[in-house]
């Protein structure tokens, strides 16, 4: 009697709870999240499922929650055009701007931070934006990297072709297809990405930035609220589902956000001790064919000797330029993520100062790397001028930009006086400002607080263009210019303790103004300042159409 009720209550029972299941399924809060092919943050694999960093940390939070997600694919740019309408709740993987925030609310913490990395053909190899005009290159269409690019390029008076793409990886493919020299892409992407294109990671990097989530205008604050809150706890801990997903993604293992990774002090110790090498090298052969010159008899063979090191210095210099920059990159960005905190603080304070004095440090070895490259270059005589029509004034100007944070800093004033009608200098661009940056600069570290410095253009009577830097500084002795002119030395040897500087740069300047067929002149008094003359031959004198 008691079974014939057993079943129908069993049978009851089991409706019931998948009554029970479906109405708790039907109560979940629904979110569509709009996803984009932007791999590893978040992407669509080949089975089309959503993957990535942020899909695994808004998984997980959903379980925790008890939220529905439904992920939308779409290009970058249309998901940024349905999370302003609030077709799409959330999304991903996208940075903070004031001009985003006026129609989509960001959420607080960061997730994961990137900068700016270009790509470039295997034949191209640009030293630094200036290299990029006239090229044409690949942005993400409405990616913020792109805009950033944009503008740099317009700060520089870069004239290259942006091409939109719709996403990353479109943009390295044009590469391999000829369609682009440049592209420009996420560092994480492009580290993720390069193995499978035939592009190359080049040394120029820019515009660090965090990236968070978004969601429409005044809608769903409470779910940016949960998942800041999600993200300040899981940072807090190294052993959390966060850093488990960075792992995974990225293979950052907790320990090594917290504290300066072992390589990159011996990365740091390595470059420092190749260019130390170098310049030894250098120093030690020079002192050896002057102890020859003392001897008539071995002057000639001191000569030949001279020539053949000083080739296979040059050539060996330029080989290692490769194998140099690519630590240097290294330290560069890997310094930056860390001075970014992109993985969380360090743990130690003091960690903080040694990642600056890193990052500083291998800036400084850029310099001087590329310093030591053209010299090696144009004693080699493997460096080619271009002769191209140059605005002198806009030249200036540009160098005048480059280093108006360095005066501003050092409270001084710098004047430019351009002749009226200035005609244009036939010429290498990249060279001349070269020449006015190193002399501008050391106008600006040599000169007192509230000094003056005058920057002139101007025709002489035979027909030639003159450039002018004048200052109001500590001025040289006669023997100290003999001194500023040879490499790797500086006018005063307490001058050389007080202010940074390989040394090479009037060296520089006086060698690039032997290629263009001019000359340099210092007139300068101890603490009356100096002038430093440009004259170039009036064979590169181009008449303007009034002196025509």
């Amino acid at each position: 009697m008691l079974g014939k009720f057993i079943f129908p209550l069993l049978f009851l029972t089991a409706t019931l709870s998948i009554f029970s299941d479906s109405q708790a399924q039907s109560e979940k809060r629904l979110l569509r999240v709009g996803v984009y092919q932007n791999a590893p943050q978040v992407f669509i694999n080949e089975d089309g499922d959503a993957e990535g960093i942020y899909v695994d940390i808004l998984s997980e939070i959903a379980r925790l929650e008890d939220w529905q997600l439904e992920f939308v694919e779409s290009s970058f740019s249309d998901g940024l055009e349905s999370v302003r309408s609030g077709q799409i709740d959330i999304l991903t993987s996208i940075a903070s701007t004031p001009e985003r925030e006026k129609f989509i609310d960001f959420s607080k913490e960061t997730i994961i931070s990137i900068w700016g990395q270009l790509y470039v053909h295997p034949k191209f190899s640009p030293q630094n934006i200036l290299d990029l005009n006239e090229k044409k290159i690949a942005v993400m269409k409405s990616g913020l990297l792109g805009d950033r690019f944009k503008t740099l390029c317009k700060n520089f008076d870069v004239g290259c072709r942006i091409i939109p793409m719709s996403s990353y990886d479109d943009a390295l493919q044009a590469i391999d297809d000829g369609k682009v020299d440049a592209a420009v892409v996420n560092s994480i992407l492009g580290f993720s990405r390069e193995a499978f294109y035939q592009s190359k990671r080049s040394s120029i990097v820019f515009s660090p930035f965090r990236l968070q989530v978004a969601v429409p205008e005044g809608m769903n604050s409470d779910i940016t609220a949960i998942i800041d809150q999600y993200i300040s706890q899981w940072r807090a801990d190294k052993n959390s589902f966060y850093f488990q997903t960075l792992d995974r993604w990225l293979g950052v293992k907790p320990s090594e956000t917290t504290a300066i990774p072992t390589w990159m002090y011996w990365v740091s110790a390595g470059g420092i001790a190749s260019i130390l090498i170098f310049i030894f090298w250098n120093m030690t052969l020079r002192s050896q064919i002057t102890q020859r010159k003392k001897a008539e008899k071995e002057l000639e063979k001191a000569k030949v000797e001279a020539e053949t090191a000083n080739a296979a210095k040059s050539e060996f210099l330029a080989a290692m330029s490769h194998d140099l920059r690519t630590p240097l990159n290294a330290i560069m960005g890997f310094s930056d993520v860390m001075r970014q905190a992109t993985f969380g603080r360090l743990e130690n304070p003091q960690y903080e100062e040694y990642v600056d004095d890193i990052h500083n440090s291998g800036a400084l070895l850029v310099n001087l790397i590329n310093d030591i490259l053209d010299l090696s270059k144009i004693e080699a005589g493997k460096y080619d001028l271009s002769d191209d029509p140059l605005d002198v004034g806009a030249l200036i100007e540009v160098s005048f930009r480059q280093l108006k944070k360095m005066a501003e800093i050092a409270n001084q004033t710098i004047v430019v006086n351009v002749q009226e009608n200035m005609p244009h200098l036939l010429g290498d661009e990249r060279a001349l400002i070269q020449i006015l940056n190193n002399l501008l600069s050391n106008a600006i570290k040599f000169s007192p607080n509230s000094g003056q410095i005058k920057i002139i253009a101007q025709l002489n009577e035979s027909n030639s263009v003159l450039l002018s830097v004048e200052d109001t500084g500590i001025g040289m002795s006669q023997e100290g210019i003999g001194k500023a002119l040879k490499p790797f030395e500086q006018a005063d040897g307490i001058h050389s303790r007080r202010h940074e500087g390989t040394g090479l740069g009037l060296h520089l300047c006086f060698n690039f103004m032997k290629l263009f067929g001019g000359t340099l002149e210092i007139k300068s008094k101890l603490e009356q300042g100096t002038t430093v003359t440009l004259s170039f031959p009036s064979e590169r004198t181009i008449p303007t159409a009034r002196q025509a």
